[in-house]
């Protein structure tokens, strides 16, 4: 890197995290949250990549109406566990009686 006035800087905070400037993030196509790897070069060098989001990776198999209804992972778990509850005090319930 030049260090050129142009390229985007940030700073790392004491605990490590660092906030990537808005134009890397549109640059990686990351909105919101979004998951990166570094990759080491050669040249002593760092790389960021786009971690891509199970989302993309599905591919041929996904429709644009598939990816339009892309829920967070965690709100699908959470639905999934109080379905699963709610099953089980179903089940617990229909045998005791």
């Amino acid at each position: 890197m030049t260090g050129s006035s142009n390229e985007p800087t940030a700073s790392v905070a004491c605990d490590g995290t660092v906030t990537i400037p808005r134009r890397v993030r549109d640059t990686l196509g990351l909105e919101g949250t979004g998951r990166i790897t570094f990759v080491e070069t050669d040249d002593v060098e760092v790389v960021l990549r786009r971690v891509k989001p199970p989302a993309e990776i599905r591919g041929a198999l996904a429709t644009s109406a598939d990816l339009d209804d892309e829920k967070c992972p965690s709100v699908t778990l959470r639905e999934e566990r109080r379905r699963d509850s709610a099953h089980v005090a179903e089940k617990l319930g229909n045998d005791g009686a």
